[in-house]
């Protein structure tokens, strides 16, 4: 209120009908200047005027949220080790509430202050990016007067802020008035070049968990963020890191561990108190439906995503698997079965494929049941086959020199595949040491030497769900897929496979051809 009017006053009189038309004209105008310069001043109270459904007084996650972004863009978010203000934000929070709109506000609300402060955003896609793009360029566009409600327009709360004629590319665009773009949608896949920005923000550059456990994909959040999106910044540029946490060696575990005094980490879980039920915001996501997520979905997921909490590498049994695409698997090289017979009735059958070069495995195919033993010998017969492996080693306890044999019988006769197969060799061992301390003992040699498909996750879920969530102190009650990996290193890596001349041949005509 200004010192100049006493609003409260005029309305009183207004209520008595003691003021003219013309005066209540000039009441109305007084009261949505103050209004605006509330907006204007107040970011929060920005995002109420524009989504009052969304932004309750109830939510006060989204207070603080908001309230942290203006003090970042204000620089009265003060280091307390260095005295100074902190550049860069991490906001981690669960999925759905509020994050993603939060910063498309902010973005519309920081170009309401200022002309010259050019803005990046990258999410995981082009798709994304440029719904975010879209979404924060719409209130340039909108038409004057109020919206929905009656609330204020963007016009009548920051006058002047139009779109450039001629320069509003659904990525790419520039506000009237600014010498420079305004802003640029990209992703890790897009190009940034040409563009320096004052504010960057990173919106959730994971897609799902067969991307989050990988750490090929995880290396190349790294290399975009340092080696392309960081050339874009210009000095003072503000950073904001938005990410639902999925695993400890994400884009934000690697920065807040590189970079521990740069970044203030804003981290609200969902469940504040699972003992008392004491939710973050219980309508969006109440005890009940946060009990039943939590009983229903990855042990490991559900730490990241809703508690914020993700595990980190360290305290599993590997790390994590290196992968490979489907045209960087080695031409050369055997191709050997390995397979750990389930020891009861309840274990799996744990084996694949896999082919041998230089001294690693390239995992081709896995078989991961507790199908019966006459179901898994023609599952298998027919894995080998079909692959055409040159050897087949089986681990023959409880009853796996048995399978093996019928196994091989049934290569030999081509009962299950309807050829006879002279090429894959069949051999069993006995194995007397203890199991766990074998796979705790080859667990590093597992992760250095066996390489997984780039969609292992999706292909045999099970298997990447037990083989990822070992713990380094914990033995599984099943350990049949861990020791399915740790026979790869121990024998298919280290035996001399016996490679018949008709394959030798097809190996180097193969090599020709792709010379």
């Amino acid at each position: 209120m200004t010192a100049e009017v006493d609003l409260d006053a005029i309305l009183a009189a207004a209520q008595r009908g003691e003021l003219s038309e013309a005066e209540l004209d000039q009441l109305e105008a007084d009261l949505v200047a103050e209004h605006a310069a509330n907006l204007r001043a107040s970011f929060y109270a920005y995002c109420v005027e524009r989504a009052p459904e969304f932004y309750t007084e109830n939510r006060w996650h989204l207070r603080k949220l908001c309230d942290t972004l203006e003090a970042l863009w204000r620089g009265e978010l003060i280091n307390e080790k260095t005295g100074k203000p902190y550049r860069k934000l991490g906001i981690n929070m669960p999925p759905r509430h509020g994050k993603t709109l939060t910063l498309k506000l902010f973005s519309q609300w920081v170009f309401g202050q200022s002309l010259k402060t050019p803005i990046i955003v990258g999410c995981y896609n082009e798709t994304l990016s440029q719904e975010f793009s879209k979404d924060v360029r719409e209130v340039f566009q909108e038409n004057p007067g109020r919206t929905a409600g009656n609330r204020l327009g963007y016009a009548e709360i920051f006058p002047r802020r139009r779109i450039k004629n001629g320069d509003a590319a659904m990525k790419l665009w520039r506000l009237q008035g600014s010498f420079r773009t305004s802003f640029l949608a990209t992703s890790p896949d897009a190009t940034a070049t040409g563009f320096g920005a004052l504010l960057s923000i990173i919106d959730d550059i994971v897609k799902n968990a067969e991307e989050a456990y990988n750490t090929r994909v995880l290396d190349a959040h790294e290399h975009w963020y340092k080696n392309t999106l960081a050339q874009r910044k210009e000095q003072g540029c503000l950073q904001v890191l938005n990410m639902t946490r999925w695993a400890g060696d994400d884009l934000a575990g690697r920065l807040y561990r590189s970079e521990p005094d740069d970044w203030f980490v804003l981290m609200m879980p969902a469940c504040l108190d699972e003992a008392k039920g004491e939710m973050l915001c219980p309508d969006i996501l109440n005890f009940e439906t946060y009990l039943e997520l939590k009983s229903t979905m990855d042990e490991m997921v559900f730490s990241g995503n809703y508690q914020q909490a993700p595990e980190e590498v360290g305290d599993y049994l590997y790390k994590p698997f290196k992968t490979y695409e489907p045209a960087e698997l080695p031409r050369l090289g055997p191709i050997v079965g390995v397979f750990d017979t389930a020891d009861e009735g309840s274990d799996f059958l744990a084996g694949g494929v896999v082919r041998t070069f230089e001294g690693k495995a390239y995992v081709l195919d896995v078989l991961y049941t507790q199908e019966h033993m006459e179901v898994t010998e023609n599952l298998a017969t027919s894995m080998l086959d079909e692959n055409q492996a040159d050897d087949a080693i089986v681990e023959s306890n409880n009853g796996g020199r048995g399978w093996a044999r019928n196994v091989e019988r049934k290569l030999r006769s081509g009962e299950v595949t309807g050829r006879k197969n002279q090429k894959t060799a069949v051999r069993w061992y006995h194995q007397g040491a203890n199991k766990w301390a074998r796979i705790r003992s080859r667990a590093t040699n597992v992760s250095l030497c066996v390489i997984m498909p780039a969609d292992w996750a999706k292909r045999w879920p099970k298997f990447y769900q037990d083989v990822t969530r070992t713990k380094k102190d914990k033995q599984p009650t099943h350990d049949d897929a861990q020791d399915f990996l740790t026979i790869i290193v121990e024998r298919a890596l280290s035996s001399t496979v016996v490679i018949s001349a008709e394959n030798l041949a097809a190996m180097r005509a193969r090599r020709n051809r792709s010379r």
